[in-house]
């Protein structure tokens, strides 16, 4: 099993978008020859979609620029709590993120992003849909009729556990 964790790079001739940080990031993006990230997008709170945040200063400092973290407000509170020092610096170390509030359409580089929530058990996460691309990771079910939005597209990458029934 030579898997990693959820992280996706998106790119066109101008932009890389990252969605999620996970743990395997510094090698999902080595192996990618990715040394410039400009904007990262997070679908939920979960450490393996959000544990490889402190890998993304290397991409900073090689790029001498704050990288803008768009994430749900519910989320914030929490990131931050965990990882202040890349947020706000910390103990000599300057901050090489920042926080911006994920709206449900929002334009990065080239790339016009629609997102909307999906229910993972307790939580909520996010679907981001990029033209006729869509990315989805670990849905328990859609809300009202969001699933309608993913209609005519090319491809669509879903994250799933299992068929069985789980709490999330």
């Amino acid at each position: 099993n030579f898997r990693t964790r959820s992280s996706i790079l998106i790119t066109d001739e101008e932009t890389n978008l990252l969605i999620d940080t996970s743990p395997d990031l510094r090698q999902q993006l080595y192996k990618a020859k990715c040394t410039k990230i400009d904007a990262c997008l997070f679908t939920h709170i979960h450490s393996d979609h959000t544990s490889g945040l402190p890998d993304m200063r290397a991409i900073s400092l090689i790029n001498k620029k704050i990288i803008p973290a768009y994430m749900p407000i519910e989320m914030q509170e929490e990131i931050l709590s965990t990882y202040k020092f890349i947020f706000n610096g910390d103990k000599g170390y300057k901050p090489f993120m920042k926080i911006k509030n994920l709206e449900n359409n929002l334009n990065i580089g080239n790339f016009k992003i629609e997102t909307f929530k999906h229910n993972h058990g307790f939580i909520d996460a996010q679907t981001f849909r990029i033209g006729n691309f869509a990315y989805s990771t670990d849905i328990k079910k859609f809300y009202n009729n969001d699933i309608d939005r993913l209609k005519n597209l090319d491809l669509w990458i879903v994250g799933l556990l299992r068929d069985e029934p789980h709490p999330s």
